[in-house]
């Protein structure tokens, strides 16, 4: 990643992107893309009037778009980020690609896995350039524990967390919200479909108490693989404090991944070891999404769509 940032600094290569959707992530994306001077954000379709407040920022110009195909029919653009809320995602992503942009999408991609399954064929048969934003996947922490597992043998069992107190969203159920990344996480660890799953509320909220949003709950997810391996998944929007935590147990040890704590260790019989040198820790995640989406408009790889059908395809089994 490192790497590819000195490419493109040497060959003065510019990213031009467009965003779609300006609310929460969309925004973060905006703060983050300004500061990264071999990208330029230059277009930019949203509903969210605050849009203004961002043109002076980037010295090649900003423009907004009523129309996100407008910004999808720009002759120079290198890729589109999709940040709209998911029931918008497929059709979006499609217009794109049928011009020949890569798509960088929030997650979910999809909460219809008939949709997803079509967009997915259109991917294959076009050769097309796209990734779902698992954020969590893209973190340095979790690429450096990857790494540590490698001469750990097989693994027995996965344990993980993901919540915080909301969001509380009208157009994605918080199992959808949370859980996609958690089920993204253990697939890619496992890399293989789990055999059996089911799924518990242990916590939850009246309608009436949240009237413009999807019931908030906290969920157990139980995803059972072959060979008698597990993951245990905790996620939801009513928890107290913010969780982010994974751990891969195996046969006489176990790694630990702690985000909110930037803490990974390693504990086995001769205790507990704290991995210290963790590369490109000074880039956040977002910031790690963002250069994997270069790495994938410019060599092409490092797509994740068959992932993410798989992990529609998981949570439409389990609503």
């Amino acid at each position: 990643m490192i790497g590819l940032l000195l490419i493109i600094r040497k060959n003065n290569y510019s990213v031009n992107l467009g965003l779609i959707g300006a609310g929460k992530w969309g925004t973060n994306y905006i703060r983050l893309i300004q500061n990264m001077s071999e990208i330029n954000l230059c277009a930019i379709s949203t509903k969210n009037n605050n849009y203004s407040n961002y043109q002076s920022t980037f010295s090649n110009g900003l423009k907004y778009y009523n129309s996100w195909k407008e910004i999808c029919n720009i002759k120079n653009l290198n890729g589109i980020i999709i940040a709209t809320p998911p029931d918008k995602h497929i059709e979006i992503a499609t217009y794109a690609i049928n011009n020949d942009l890569p798509v960088l999408i929030e997650k979910p991609l999809s909460l219809d896995i008939d949709e997803a399954n079509e967009f997915y064929k259109k991917i294959i048969n076009k050769k097309a350039k796209a990734m779902v934003n698992f954020i969590h996947q893209f973190n340095p922490i979790y690429l450096e524990m990857k790494n540590q597992i490698k001469n750990m043998g097989g693994i027995k069992s996965i344990e993980s967390i993901g919540g915080d107190w909301g969001p509380f969203r009208i157009d994605t159920p918080p199992l959808w919200d949370w859980g996609c990344h958690d089920i993204a996480m253990s697939l890619d660890l496992i890399e293989r479909i789990p055999k059996r799953l089911s799924k518990e509320i242990i916590k939850g909220e009246q309608k009436h108490l949240f009237p413009k949003s999807q019931p908030p709950q906290n969920v157990k997810i139980l995803l059972e693989f072959s060979n008698n391996i597990n993951a245990k998944i905790l996620v939801g929007n009513l928890m107290k404090i913010k969780r982010r935590y994974i751990r891969i147990n195996y046969e006489n040890a176990f790694i630990e991944f702690d985000d909110i704590k930037k803490l990974l260790s390693v504990t086995n019989s001769s205790g507990t070891r704290k991995i210290e040198k963790i590369p490109n820790m000074h880039i956040s995640p977002l910031e790690s999404v963002i250069r994997h989406f270069i790495e994938l408009i410019i060599n092409g790889n490092n797509g994740n769509i068959d992932l993410a059908v798989k992990v529609t395809e998981i949570l439409s089994r389990l609503n």
